[in-house]
């Protein structure tokens, strides 16, 4: 029978064994030294403020791996000799496999600055993280989090729902301005400093954590040779492939682990899959690492259908992620970052409510190529076939109603967003007319 191993218990690796298992009934090893199971990583956060427990975070019953027949081991991989087909375990147990499976994930990247290794220095990406930081902040009052991303807001709002005092340092100009546009900065700003009491610190680089020699942390000097008082330090800049295990092991890696869009590869019946593999040729508009929970899933999706046998080649379609920061949601599709490309335009409505809609269009012939908002849901379902099909943004415009999903009172808020973008598009009696023909052959596809 054959075994495959997966290296990974996360969102890509088990999405591949329980896509495999469907479709064959080999013999399949998932290894892990985070959890014994897979739990939802985008959860943590609730973990920490005490709205969930573990057990809540487990998508599956704890019994669902026995009755699938999929074994789970909860040690690390310390090295992989990938010629002999075996790993070599933490307990010093050599498992061997006839397929492997490499879904490591990825880890949290350093600042390499001096104090980085003091105590009370913590970053947030693996289950461990969070009894680190809850050992190092008892007794805390004060916190600094470096690194303006979606994991930073998340370990601000943590920290925060402890009593501490927080002040955020990042070193862009305005708040993820790398995902969002200039007003969607704006909103979260201001939700962030005066809603939630969080010191935003921006245009600043952090060049040392300052220690008290005994081990404990004091404050953090900025570029600009600022002292900033706190007694714990968040590192959040960002996460890279977890592949520092295989550097030795023949593997071909650049970043990550590098891959076709069948997950293969350089090496025969070694497979790599999640956060941790590198896309020789990504999809168009897409990156060649994704470090997001939605890529993993689709990906370990594909890669468990091939390896039984099916032949599919990766194909994550358009764009779309979600996040909130604190009680502000989010979401995005498509190509909806705030740097235009040559021949895009951009739209924008924002509301006293911090509500906002971002779209990014063709300039040329008014294709609908991406959009974002801040508390307004939209239905994925519609909005992907809209960006799949091309439809014209003055069809969006037109049946905003289609995909706005509010409780309530969405009709005003659709109707507002469509006069405001029809004043900002100025469009004459005559634009109207050529618009109007391509809202109606484009409703007819629709239909």
């Amino acid at each position: 029978m054959t075994h495959t191993v997966i290296i990974g218990n996360g969102i890509a690796g088990v999405s591949t064994a329980r896509h495999l298992r469907k479709l064959s009934d080999e013999r399949i090893t998932i290894i892990s030294d985070e959890s014994p199971y897979f739990f939802s990583r985008t959860a943590l956060m609730y973990l920490f403020m005490g709205h969930m427990r573990l057990g809540d975070t487990y998508p599956q019953p704890k019994d669902f791996w026995v009755k699938n027949r999929l074994e789970l081991i909860h040690e690390r991989v310390d090295s992989a000799d990938l010629e002999k087909s075996e790993l070599h375990l933490s307990s010093g147990v050599v498992l061997s496999y006839d397929r492997l499976v490499i879904a490591s994930g990825s880890k949290p990247r350093r600042l390499d600055i001096p104090g980085e290794e003091l105590e009370a220095v913590r970053s947030l990406y693996h289950l461990q993280d969070l009894y680190r930081i809850e050992n190092s902040i008892k007794g805390k009052k004060q916190a600094v989090v470096i690194g303006g991303g979606l994991i930073g807001v998340e370990l601000c709002e943590m920290l925060a729902s402890r009593g501490m005092k927080v002040s955020f340092i990042i070193r862009e100009e305005r708040f993820w301005s790398a995902g969002l546009g200039p007003d969607q900065s704006r909103i979260l700003e201001d939700h962030m400093e005066n809603d939630h009491h969080i010191e935003l610190i921006k245009s600043s680089l952090v060049q040392e954590i300052v220690g008290d020699g005994e081990g404990n942390v004091l404050g953090v000097r900025t570029g600009d040779d600022r002292i900033i008082e706190t007694d714990f330090v968040g590192i959040t800049v960002g996460v890279e492939p977890n592949v520092d295990f295989l550097r030795e092991s023949g593997l071909k890696i650049r970043r990550g682990i590098l891959v076709d869009r069948f997950f293969r590869t350089n090496l025969e019946n070694v497979y790599a899959v999640g956060d941790c593999a590198e896309h020789i040729d990504p999809h168009p508009d897409r990156k060649a690492i994704e470090a997001v929970w939605y890529s993993g899933r689709m990906a370990g999706e594909t890669l468990g259908v091939n390896l039984a046998g099916i032949r599919k080649a990766y194909d994550p379609g358009r764009w779309f992620n979600s996040a909130k920061f604190f009680d502000i949601e989010y979401q995005e599709y498509g190509r909806s970052g705030p740097v235009l490309q040559e021949g895009e335009a951009q739209l924008e409505w924002t509301d006293g409510d911090r509500r906002n809609m971002r779209i990014v269009y063709r300039e040329e012939d008014h294709l609908l190529l991406g959009i974002s908002t801040l508390n307004i849901r939209l239905r994925h379902v519609v909005i992907d076939k809209w960006l799949r099909n091309a439809f014209h943004l003055a069809f969006m415009v037109k049946h905003l109603e289609d995909v706005i999903f509010q409780p309530e009172f969405s009709g005003d808020l659709t109707r507002r967003i469509q006069r405001h973008i029809n004043n900002e598009l100025g469009m004459n009696w005559r634009k109207k007319q050529f618009l109007w023909t391509r809202i109606r052959s484009a409703k007819d596809h629709w239909r």
